[in-house]
């Protein structure tokens, strides 16, 4: 019988991670499972959980019963760490854990944890092609892929784990993995977070536990990861667009210098366009060398031709994921981009100079606390005709591009995503890209970023003409 068999389970929140904690705490068959979730009981999926002695507890005073009752509090990512119940109840002695913790302290697979303001997602898929040019069989779980504690079992069964961490699951954990890659610190989730302190020092759990013999690898280039990677207890490796020391780098330019100076190829290699994907290659290609793959190997793989085209299972074969500047068509020479998942104006910046080309900006959402200072910079910057503002971020957005002084175009009247794709194209000439690139989160208008992509998406197929 398992050591949760004895224990009572708050599980708050029923999204993706809750439902995986209720399989998780079942198969442990556990004395007593609640879940906890604000919506309504009516738009969860609770059947099969009922059915097997889950209790549901729902609605807008979902929590007014405290949970100073249970024994253990599975908090989902969503749900803030220190909501006055869970402090409540941790007082009392109830013990608050997570899926990531969790899977840090029950499995023992090997573990590769990804974290970052932006770029985390990228760099993992990277990886993930790097490692298994090298021969290494690898999982994906957590924000992409499976869920954790489905494959907890069998995870150590694979060569490397690699998990994609953001600060909401890494705020209260308290073990870090063998080899964690930072991508860049800058600022988000102030919504959730208290403050930039918190969200950083959430990030820093990722490596702060790490033995000596442990690595962490961080971006030189990134004024905030050199004053961090300071104080990490494990080794410290670097990529930059600059020589340095332990690590890979940029030679004459365009060159990829592997760890131990070894060479690995050339940025123009790269399937994926902007100086950000040049970071994220980088950052994964280091880390495959850490595991023992040679820089050659994981930069271009096994090359073979796909008809008249030679492709590469490497990282320089990697094409993008859908959402990521992913290219939807280019329609009377006007090129439409989908790059949803820029929900943080760092990652809207990079979009936006991944391009040169004349661009209509489609930008907005919901407000993190965040500034839009150097997004309104970077649209004046950088060859922005017009922009569409949308989501309750539209005005501080727009205030932002008045104190530049950004004379394009500025339309905040559009909330429709069809709509707006058919004035951008009315406004697009050849040669141009709309640029779907909010710098926000999409709650609100749309369920989600995926959501909102994929209303991009078929907007665009739609036009006619």
């Amino acid at each position: 019988m398992s050591h949760y068999s004895k224990y009572r389970i708050a599980i708050i929140g029923f999204g993706v991670e809750g439902q995986d904690s209720a399989r998780y705490f079942l198969g442990q068959q556990s004395k007593k499972i609640t879940v906890f979730d604000k919506a309504p009981k009516e738009n969860l999926n609770t059947k099969e959980y009922e059915e097997k002695g889950v209790e549901f507890i729902c609605g807008p005073d979902y929590l007014s019963g405290g949970l100073k009752d249970y024994d253990y509090i599975v908090r989902s990512p969503g749900v803030y760490r220190y909501i006055p119940e869970i402090v409540e109840a941790e007082k009392a002695g109830v013990k608050v854990t997570s899926n990531t913790q969790i899977f840090f302290e029950e499995s023992e697979a090997n573990i590769i944890g990804i974290t970052g303001t932006k770029g985390k997602g990228t760099t993992a898929q990277m990886l993930k092609r790097a490692l298994e040019a090298g021969g290494k069989k690898v999982l994906f779980l957590g924000n992409i892929g499976t869920p954790m504690l489905d494959r907890i079992e069998d995870a150590d069964t694979f060569d490397w784990v690699i998990l994609e961490l953001s600060s909401f699951q890494l705020i209260d954990l308290t073990i870090s993995p063998p080899i964690a890659v930072v991508t860049n610190i800058a600022t988000d989730h102030l919504n959730w977070h208290k403050d930039r302190n918190e969200y950083v020092g959430a990030k820093e759990n990722l490596w702060k536990h790490q033995k000596p013999t442990d690595t962490v690898v961080f971006n030189a280039d990134d004024e905030e990861s050199r004053k961090l990677a300071k104080h990490a207890p494990g080794q410290v490796l670097w990529f930059s667009t600059k020589p340095v020391d332990k690590g890979t780098y940029l030679s004459h330019g365009s060159t990829v210098i592997g760890p131990n100076d070894e060479l690995a190829g050339d940025i123009y290699e790269l399937q994926v366009p902007g100086d950000h994907n040049i970071a994220n290659a980088m950052a994964a290609l280091t880390t495959a060398c850490v595991t023992g793959v040679k820089p050659l190997t994981a930069w271009w793989g096994d090359p073979h031709k796909n008809g008249e085209k030679f492709e590469y299972d490497g990282i320089c074969g990697y094409k993008g994921s859908e959402h990521r500047l992913e290219e939807v068509l280019e329609r009377n020479q006007v090129l439409y981009v989908n790059d949803s998942a820029a929900t943080t104006p760092e990652a809207a910046v990079a979009a936006l100079r991944s391009f040169k080309q004349a661009k209509v900006l489609i930008a907005g959402g919901s407000l993190k606390g965040v500034s839009f200072e150097k997004l309104a910079k970077a649209i004046q910057e950088n060859n922005v005709k017009t922009v569409f503002l949308i989501g309750e971020s539209k005005g501080e957005i727009q205030k932002e591009l008045e104190k530049v002084g950004y004379k394009g175009g500025i339309l905040t009247d559009f909330e429709d995503m069809e709509n707006i794709v058919d004035e951008a194209r009315a406004i697009a000439r050849p040669g141009d890209v709309v640029l779907l690139s909010p710098a926000c989160a999409s709650f609100g208008i749309f369920k989600n970023y995926k959501d909102r992509g994929d209303q991009f998406k078929k907007a665009v197929q739609n036009l006619n003409g």
